[in-house]
């Protein structure tokens, strides 16, 4: 037995193989009248078998079920007991037996494989030869392993990973170590979702996780967020090494640190980093020349020869194996793989003649680009990033996060950049307390916004609970002895066992930076006068700089990579000397300098303590523990080895250093490197309230918006004042990017990625120098088509980059037209979110109207929890019409996203009933469909306990709005502190403006009404949207009725519901609907058979009028792009422009954007087909300022520049 199973499962631990032979052999001896203990022991070591061999898949499990049968069927024969069908018959024993005398027979005897005479082992005359305390030691190490092995459980020490030398292994040999190469397999055909339960990890004695569970949705885009030190890349390096038990078939890859430098071009290096490709080319050309050699020896040779059939027999392995080979680099388009790596080292800011440069020539932030690029030319199904935002400047910055989020694999991506955060996730995870929190949906601002309401409903559920067990165990302190009271005293006792022991919430981590009073000085402070710099006189880097820093200059540059901005630095501090013009300082002048590698002016061998005493004497080690105090350095931590510190805690030794120095201007070059989010918020409030002037480099967005007030742009040899804000600046150099084809090279790939559908698009190039293309191709759809084809006409235009017009003055913005913004969330993309209160229909309405499963009706309130998603297909007449006219291969219509949202009670805006946490869920959506019941059921509670749909309206109104008012106040404290500074500056201005608004909005929420019913200019909901307020959001109000009501049209709510939407939400849509009818309308076979019950009962389902309601709320159009091989339903905002329409296809379309061919549905139907449309004239012609109108089919015409 156990041999077969090492056979069929040969990644089973052998301790289990013996355990589960010796399990069913016992079992086999066993009768009971009660049950089958063969058939109940197969079922548990079957399940045993499935989860040590680490495969889950249905295959194993099949393998598995069929190999334990079989021993089953065996068993049964050599016991002559049919085990499954056959009941075992009652027999008297020759002796009794005393139950109390079996206490120390092992349970495991059966483990010895061989007879045993239980009824021997059981009478007191036998003594037992089993050494008890041997047998008790085995039994314990038995246990550990099998608990170790129980359901994918992992216990990862992190230290083996430091302590590994792969220092040792090549590239190439580490990456096939990781990721195995899968020849004929049906890997592409297995999930990759991942999925591993109790996962341990520890470093050093310290625990990083304890039994945590690892959930990773193939395709998601996951943020891991904590507190520096929590360990959050040695999770990332233990996922890296497969110290986390990850399925094989799902590749892996981390971009940690930067790769090594050689003679080896740039392009080459990432290239070569497909050791997949590279490996199997390799053994094409191998198996090519051995083929050939073949060839030829079998030329020579008779066909009836021995020989010739070897020779024969040989090459057809040879074949095979070739047409693995050449399928598997057909998979993975190797033919475009240099176009592919160019485009991805292009956005990342690498010139063409750069990428030919050899990875030596390039400083360390240069090769972690290279490290970047190689990961994402690989594109494994799992990549793991580590700040990735570190090394990049604010272009590449924005082409990395354009680039994740058209990824198709999952990333799970560690970074402090909010605004990075923001764009590229689609869900957060923190990492604290060794365990890891998931927010399901969520970018880095709803995700702060729902941890700290998890946090303070966690603290008042817990103070709630310690109050309750105080009063109880004061009530049974007082009378567990007094008889009268004695009974009740128990009872107390009693309730007081079963209540669940809820954890004390952690503390909120908090960090506090403080930088010390500044001595006022006389102006000028620092001056740049028409100041020049290169490092030989042959190449100048900077050219007539004038620059003027005070005491009150809040200054940020901003520029790519290599354009002088660290050298302007050091110019001003006076670490470099200008080879032209002046540089003038105060005499008196002390300047803090923060070096973006901080670290190498750092001992690392000694205490922060002792380091500071070092460097800057005088003081007592309780003084400078005191000052570090102030840079969140606290504890033990300073009288550690700064070399055990986290990056971010080095930071803050580095700026407590500078604190020591009593500055009045602070220099600071990346400072936000390595600091995690709390210590940048932190360092952005030290920073503001400082007396002193601030000089900032910085790539993040963030820190630049919340510390400076005054913008400059280093870049092709000057130092310029950008009059604008650092957003206005992204979006300019973005414009200017994408005008050029620069931003992301997408054009020169010879593919094209499709976001979400996956699509690969081949081009057909024409040689030409303006070369025009025809993109076509097939490639996996959303869940409801199986493939997608569409065609794109592009053009290539070699534009050069430009990035100013002058060097002295920035470009004049272009004249855009003043457009009315909409409130909400800019997009296509949109979710609607089903509000209610509990025990309303809505989990039941969720699934008639997604047809899925998901969600939890029942009929008492909180059954649900958790918010479910899925997506609904949007009816339309227009679509069903293409589709039967094109009969396309493929179809892909429109579809809406819903989530099914817990139900919420009064007080829920004060945390009642778990409501701050579901009101963060309503936050998350861009619109509402607001249940409210209007029939009675004695068997469906009601929360406020009988049925009166007005008032639950004015429950659900009023929480929304109180929770806005809440965090409205919130928002405008912030903004008041802000303001408070004064000043005149366009910043400064723009803050007051913002100030008033909030203001506006609290006036209206104070006075009960709803946001979204405001009159608001564009300017006041560029404010409003960032709120993400809840009562801003659009509402579609369903009257929940009886099937009967529903059927009969009349209930007796309804007009009053009407008069109250008209009074307090006008112009907002109500739909009746049965939801109980819709969900028995799901349980017929077939739609015609539903639409026959509806026939026969003289009504139709509200559905699809709800669904298309919801979309007209959300303000959402369509296009389509139509042709036999797809047809295919596109989602805009209504007012979108062509451009932005050609985006929703592909990101790149709308940046390369010429001219789209339109014409509308409508006309297309008159005339018949399309040969008609165009014969009559009708197609348009248009440019960028054409906005889309719901229904045109388009063909859009693209081009992107060359190298």
């Amino acid at each position: 037995m156990q041999a077969e199973i090492r056979t069929q499962l040969p990644d089973v631990d052998s301790v289990v193989v013996d355990y589960a032979a010796g399990y069913l052999n016992h079992a086999a001896r066993q009768f009971s009248a009660d049950g089958d203990p063969l058939a109940e022991a197969a079922a548990a070591i079957a399940q045993l078998l499935l989860s040590a061999s680490g495969d889950l898949s249905r295959e194993n499990e099949a393998t598995v079920q069929k190999l334990v049968e079989k021993f089953v069927q065996r068993l049964s024969t050599q016991s002559n007991v049919d085990g499954r069908q056959q009941a075992p018959s009652a027999r008297k024993l020759d002796q009794t037996i005393s139950v109390a005398s079996q206490r120390n027979i092992s349970s495991t005897l059966g483990l010895t494989g061989g007879a045993v005479d239980l009824e021997s082992a059981n009478t007191r005359k036998v003594e037992s030869r089993v050494d008890k305390k041997k047998l008790e030691k085995a039994e314990r190490k038995l246990r550990a392993k099998l608990d170790k092995k129980e359901f994918k459980t992992v216990e990862y020490e992190a230290s083996r990973l430091l302590d590994q030398p792969d220092e040792q292994m090549s590239y190439e040999e580490f990456f096939m170590a990781v990721n195995p190469l899968q020849l004929g397999s049906d890997a592409a055909s297995k999930s990759k979702d991942i999925k591993v339960d109790g996962i341990d990890i520890s470093i050093g004695g310290k625990r990083i996780l304890t039994d945590t569970n690892l959930t990773l949705a193939y395709g998601r885009r996951y943020g891991l967020v904590g507190q520096n030190g929590i360990g959050k890349s040695t999770l990332l390096r233990a996922l890296a090494k497969r110290e986390v038990s990850i399925p094989t078939h799902i590749s892996i890859l981390h971009v940690e640190q930067e790769i090594s430098g050689d003679d080896t071009p740039a392009l080459q290096a990432v290239l070569d980093a497909d050791v997949w490709r590279k490996h199997l080319l390799k053994e094409q050309e191998k198996i090519t020349k051995e083929l050939a050699e073949l060839e030829a020896e079998r030329a020579s040779m008779a066909d009836t020869s021995t020989d010739a059939a070897r020779l024969d027999k040989q090459r057809e392995g040879l074949d095979i194996t070739l047409s693995d080979v050449q399928g598997k680099l057909a998979e993975m388009e190797s033919d475009k793989a240099e176009s592919r790596a160019a485009s991805i080292l292009a956005g990342l800011g690498f010139s063409h003649e750069r990428q030919q440069f050899a990875t030596k020539t390039f400083s360390g932030g240069w090769r972690m680009r290279l490290a970047l690029a190689r990961a994402l030319f690989c594109e494994p199904d799992l990549l793991l990033l580590d700040e990735p935002s570190n090394m990049l400047d604010v272009p590449s910055i924005t082409f990395l996060a354009n680039y994740l989020q058209g990824y198709p694999s999952t990333v799970l991506v560690v970074s402090h950049d909010r605004a990075f955060l923001n764009e590229v996730a689609t869900d957060i995870i923190h990492q604290h307390s060794e365990r890891l929190d998931y927010y399901k949906g969520a970018n880095f601002e709803s995700f702060y916004a729902t941890k700290e309401e998890r946090r303070k409903t966690a603290k008042r559920e817990y103070e709630n609970q310690m109050a309750v067990r105080a009063h109880l165990q004061a009530f049974i302190d007082k009378f567990r002895y007094n008889a009268a009271k004695s009974s009740e005293a128990q009872s107390r006792i009693k309730k007081l066992e079963k209540m669940p022991m809820l954890e004390a919430p952690e503390s909120e981590y908090e960090v506090h930076f403080k930088f010390p009073e500044v001595e006022k000085l006389s102006p000028p402070i620092i001056q740049m006068d028409n100041v020049s710099f290169g490092y030989t006189p042959d190449k100048i880097l900077l050219k007539n700089v004038d620059l003027d820093v005070q005491l009150d200059s809040r200054i940020g540059i901003v520029g790519p990579n290599g354009a002088g901005k660290t050298t302007a630095l050091k110019l001003l501090i006076g670490a470099l000397s200008p080879s032209s013009g002046l540089i003038s300082q105060n005499p008196r002048l002390r300047i803090g300098f923060f070096a973006q590698h901080h670290v190498d002016a750092l001992d690392l061998n000694a205490s922060a303590v002792g380091f500071m005493a070092a460097k800057y004497p005088g003081k007592s080690d309780e003084e400078y523990r005191r000052h570090l105090g102030a840079f969140g350095i606290t504890g033990m931590t300073g009288l550690q080895k700064m070399e055990l510190l986290s990056g971010g805690q080095k930071s803050r030794v580095a700026f407590a250093c500078i604190g020591l120095q009593n500055p009045h201007i602070l220099v600071l070059d990346e400072p936000s490197n390595h600091l995690d989010i709390e210590a940048m918020d932190a360092l952005s409030v030290a920073l503001n309230q400082f007396q002193g002037g601030v000089l900032m480099v910085s790539h993040d967005v963030t820190m630049l918006q919340k510390v400076c007030t005054s913008l400059w742009v280093c870049d092709q040899g000057t130092v310029e004042h950008f009059p604008g804000t650092v957003k206005d600046y992204k979006k300019r150099i973005t414009e200017q990017a994408n005008d050029s084809g620069v931003a992301s090279k997408w054009g020169q790939l010879g593919l094209f990625k499709i976001d979400k559908e996956k699509s690969l698009h081949q081009i057909h190039h024409t040689p030409r120098n303006h070369q025009t293309f025809l993109a076509t191709g097939t490639g996996p759809g959303p869940a409801f088509t199986s493939r997608s084809t569409f065609r794109i006409v592009g053009v290539f235009l070699p534009t050069p980059l430009r990035t100013y017009a002058s060097k002295k003055r920035m470009p004049p913005k272009k004249e855009v037209k003043q457009e009315k913004l909409l409130l909400g969330r800019p997009g296509n993309s949109l979710k609607s979110g089903i509000v209610g209160l509990a025990n309303v229909g809505k989990s039941t309405f969720f699934q008639a109207l997604t047809k899925c499963s998901l969600g939890n009706p029942a009929n008492f309130p909180y059954a649900t929890i958790d918010p479910e998603e899925a997506r609904v297909i949007v009816p339309d007449e227009r679509f069903d019409w293409l589709v039967d006219h094109y009969k396309p291969k493929s179809i892909v219509p429109a579809n809406l996203t819903v989530y099914d949202i817990a139900g919420l009670t009064r007080g829920a805006s004060t945390g009642a009933g778990l409501g701050n946490a579901f009101l963060s869920h309503i936050r998350a959506v861009d619109a509402v469909f607001q249940v409210v019941r209007c029939f009675d059921d004695a068997e469906i509670i009601h929360v406020e306990g009988d049925v009166d749909p007005i008032r639950d309206l004015e429950i659900i109104s009023e929480e929304l709005r109180i929770k806005d008012t809440e965090f409205v106040e919130k928002a405008l404290e912030n903004l008041a502190k802000q303001t408070r500074r004064g000043g005149q500056s366009l910043e400064m201005k723009k803050l007051k403006e913002e100030q008033a608004t909030v203001e506006k909005i609290l006036e209206m929420l104070k006075a009960g009404k709803d946001v979204r019913k405001g009159d608001w200019g564009p300017k006041e909901v560029e404010v409003i949207n960032p709120l993400f307020l809840l009562s801003a959001k659009p509402v579609v109000f369903l009257v929940n009725l009886s099937e009967k009501d529903y059927i009969r049209q009349k209930n007796k709510h309804l007009p009053k519901i009407a008069e109250w939407v008209k009074e307090h939400a006008t112009g907002d849509p109500i739909i009746p609907i049965s939801v109980s009818f819709e969900d028995r309308l799901t349980r017929f076979e077939t739609e015609a058979d539903a639409e026959e019950e509806c026939k026969k009962l003289g009504t139709k389902s509200a559905l699809p009028k709800i669904v298309t309601t919801m979309r007209k709320a959300l303000n959402l159009g369509s296009f389509f792009t139509t042709g036999t091989d797809e047809v295919r339903q596109w989602t805009i905002r209504n007012g979108t422009k062509a451009p932005q329409a050609a985006g929703v296809i592909h990101g790149d379309f709308e940046k390369t954007f010429i001219q789209a061919v339109v014409y509308n549905y409508k006309i297309m139907k008159e005339e018949g087909d399309e040969a008609a449309v165009k014969a009559k004239g009708k197609v348009m012609t248009k440019g960028k300022d054409y906005v889309v109108e719901d229904g045109d089919i388009l063909l859009i015409k693209a081009g992107a520049a060359k190298a």
